[in-house]
Formats: C-alpha cells, structure tokens, sequence
C-alpha cells in the first residue's frame, strides 16, 4: 500500500474531514484561488491547507560527481 493509500485509509476510518487544499506560488492565479479558497472554507467549515513546494536547484561542481 502506497503512503497515500495509507493515508486515504486512516482518514476513512476517522472519518469525513472537510478539508480544501490549494496550491499557491505567488501569482496572481494563485493569489485568487487562495482567497476562492478561503472562502470555501469558511462557508463549509472546513481546514485550509495551502500548499508551496519548490525544489532547490541542482549545483554542480566541476571535476565532482554527484553518485
């Protein structure tokens, strides 16, 4: 079983959870579907989760080799 599977799994056995979730990266589409997001949340009484992830960026070094 995946983490997710897992995951899905244990909120099923606790229960239905409202919960929204909302990517944001700082544009301004983003911007808006937080505040879209956000009122959801507040007109169904559910948790927001807003989501940011970004990945550093891979530095080489000459004459190195990652492995």
């Amino acid at each position: 079983m995946t983490p997710t599977e897992e995951y899905l799994q244990a909120e099923t056995e606790v229960g239905q959870r409202n919960r929204i979730v909302v990517g944001v990266d700082g544009s301004s589409c983003s911007k808006a579907a937080l505040q879209w997001a956000a009122q959801e949340a507040r007109i169904r009484d559910a948790e927001l989760v807003a989501l940011n992830v970004w990945h550093l960026p891979y530095v080489g070094v000459p004459g190195l080799s990652p492995l």
